[in-house]
């Protein structure tokens, strides 16, 4: 078993067959995404430590000010919400998505868990 280790997150992930899984990839843009790039993996992997899925926060900058910032999951957005400038406000919504966040890996688990595999298995699905 090999270990890798994520600068960015700060934690030790563990090499599944070749996959790295634990990543919290940083796509956004601008300041304002960076900051709740920052806030919301910090936050995350101080509530769920052993979390082992990969997530990816996208950001789009808007035309009038802001950002749309979205957190994706096997290339499914779970999380979305629009972003006014301000550093206070991107900490407030990166509080939430943590929340929002726990709730889905909480119902993707117990789905997972419960999938009928018996003629395939779960990658085939």
């Amino acid at each position: 078993m090999s270990f890798a280790y994520d600068s960015q997150a700060g934690a030790q992930l563990q090499d599944n067959g070749g996959e790295i899984s634990g990543l919290i990839i940083d796509r956004t843009m601008t300041r304002l995404g960076e900051d709740f790039y920052s806030s919301f993996s910090q936050l995350l992997n101080d509530k769920h430590e052993g979390f082992n899925e990969n997530l990816t926060v996208t950001e789009r900058p808007t035309a009038f000010s802001g950002s749309i910032i979205g957190i994706e999951h096997l290339g499914q957005v779970i999380y979305r919400t629009a972003l006014s400038p301000g550093r206070r406000q991107a900490n407030e919504k990166a509080q939430e998505a943590v929340r929002v966040i726990g709730s889905y890996i909480i119902r993707w688990e117990a789905e997972r868990l419960f999938k009928d595999t018996f003629d395939l298995d779960v990658d085939e699905l």
